[in-house]
């Protein structure tokens, strides 16, 4: 539910387009996309076909508030909405109920012989609303750690000498990014109930605040997003707090023994995706203890993310009373109607997990941003126990960007995978953007992607629609008589299936307009209206 506050709605989408008429798929003429460049990554994403097109106006940029961001080139500009952001970081011990990997499955060469994975501790941070004010004081996420800056560079399959030079400059441009929030800050109550909770996950070499405008600006509108810190190594660098404690670091192929080395990089990816769905299952076990009468209690004292820990920023809840910790627990919606959302490999993760046969019925929405569908295909068949009624019933959002969409042997697979699905889809593209404008990199780095031609469209205005977009399906209730507004209520988008008719859709649109390719139910309701 969206809270009470009058939050200002501006319209984005100018519903004024030529509606395109649905064509099949054909595999004749098809343009050639780029392949993948790197065997354990999706592809190169493709530049935007877009010609050259009016600018978009700008949003206001970036607001700074601390002294110490005018010693740093690159920052993060604050939130929109009408709450500041608060975070809490608990790092705790999996329960034994969640299944654990086979260790001998996928073994390293450095430390030699030694497991890939360690399914140990569940590492999440909670962004939620709060109405404490920021000072020059407040405590403060860093965005990123030099470990993490190395795994970056690694999965950009930079040589050692180019690693030598990128390493100071990475270091210089975002050593001092931290995030605009308040840690320990106290949750700020709704007058309408408890506040809703979403699941994200992140991409490859992503972690819990490389999204953190995504994430900040849902909770600063009210919800409460828990942004999961994958151990799969899969993101660039994470640490275990254990005795002695535990280096992550981002793996490829070529750091796996040849024993246990897969024919197919995706095998391998596909064996992350399994602990991706078990720390996912863990987290929303284990924060639903927020719901026990003390379960605030044993979620505080199980916290090994504390004071003189590795990776420790201030935001532990240590200073908070037993009171706020109280309040923090009986405000939030912690088992009741939960959203999934995940980027990239983040959505093949919350697909992967909607289809494990133990996953929760409280899952009630998905949210998936440039899905990479190709590691579903080598899932673990026996994980694919599909229970349609539970799944098909789970409404489900997809954006893409241009380069996802373009990658058509790709989407063709992502099109037909939500074809078969009888439940309520929205699926379409946002002309103008990249792969990464789901996450803070382009906010970030905003200038450097314009001057490779990458970014048509300024990464606040489309950070904007994908924000708009998300909140406004999760609170689209189709059984309700209320009409949905603003953009997916856009009736005369257009609907493109085809390649070459996308193709030549992105090269005449502006940036920032959408391209639908399915609107379900919606489509059906409008029809259903006519008829009467």
């Amino acid at each position: 539910m969206r809270d009470d506050d009058n939050v200002e709605q501006k319209q984005f989408i100018n519903p004024h387009h030529q509606i395109y008429k649905r064509t099949k798929m054909s595999n004749q003429n098809r343009f050639e996309v780029p392949k993948p460049l790197h065997r354990s990554k999706p592809p190169s994403i493709v530049e935007t076909n877009s010609t050259k097109t009016n600018s978009f106006e700008t949003k206001k940029y970036r607001g700074r508030w601390s002294w110490t961001d005018f010693f740093s080139l690159f920052y993060l500009p604050r939130y929109d909405g009408p709450y500041n952001v608060g975070t809490l970081t608990l790092e705790l011990p999996i329960p034994d109920s969640i299944p654990r990997p086979v260790p001998a499955l996928l073994r390293l060469k450095k430390p030699l012989n030694a497991p890939a994975f360690e399914l140990t501790n569940s590492l999440t941070t909670i962004y939620y609303p709060t109405e404490s004010a920021r000072t020059s004081t407040t405590t403060r996420i860093k965005w990123i750690t030099l470990s993490q800056i190395k795994g970056y560079l690694k999965f950009a399959c930079l040589s050692l000498f180019k690693c030598i030079i990128a390493i100071p400059i990475a270091i210089l441009m975002t050593w001092n990014i931290r995030l605009p929030t308040i840690g320990n800050a106290p949750l700020a109550i709704s007058s309408k109930g408890k506040r809703q909770v979403i699941f994200f996950c992140h991409g490859l070499t992503g972690n819990r605040t490389c999204y953190s405008q995504y994430c900040g600006q849902l909770a600063s509108r009210g919800y409460v997003v828990v942004a999961i810190e994958h151990r799969d190594r899969s993101g660039a660098h994470s640490i275990i707090n254990s005795k002695p404690n535990i280096q992550l670091n981002y793996i490829d192929m070529e750091d796996l023994t040849d024993q246990t080395r897969p024919p197919n990089y995706l095998i391998a990816r596909a064996y992350q995706l399994e602990i991706r769905v078990y720390e996912l299952l863990a987290a929303c076990q284990l924060l639903g203890k927020f719901n026990d009468i003390n379960g605030w209690k044993e979620i505080k004292d199980s916290n090994v993310r504390i004071k003189g820990s590795s990776g420790y920023f201030g935001d532990d809840g240590s200073n908070w009373s037993t009171q706020q910790w109280k309040t923090f627990s009986e405000n939030i919606e912690w088992n009741q109607d939960l959203i999934l959302a995940g980027h990239s490999f983040g959505s093949a993760t919350i697909l992967a997990a909607k289809r494990y046969p133990n996953s929760p019925k409280e899952w009630k929405k998905l949210i998936v941003l440039d899905p990479w569908m190709e590691t579903l295909e080598y899932w673990p068949k026996t994980a694919l126990k599909l229970n349609s009624e539970k799944f098909i019933n789970v409404p489900l959002l997809v954006i893409n960007s241009p380069g996802f969409s373009l990658w058509y042997s790709h989407f063709n697979k992502l099109f037909n995978y939500l074809n078969s699905r009888e439940s309520q889809t929205w699926f379409f593209t946002i002309n103008g953007i990249i792969h990464s404008s789901f996450s803070d990199l382009p906010i970030i780095f905003e200038r450097l992607w314009k001057l490779k031609g990458q970014l048509k469209l300024s990464s606040q205005i489309g950070l904007d629609i994908i924000i708009k977009s998300s909140i406004e399906f999760i609170e689209f209730n189709l059984s309700s008589d209320l009409e949905p507004n603003e953009i997916i209520s856009v009736n005369d988008e257009i609907v493109v299936d085809d390649e070459i008719q996308l193709n030549k859709v992105l090269s005449e649109k502006l940036p920032g307009k959408l391209i639908w390719h399915v609107k379900n139910p919606i489509d059906k309701l409008i029809d259903e209206k006519e008829e009467e």
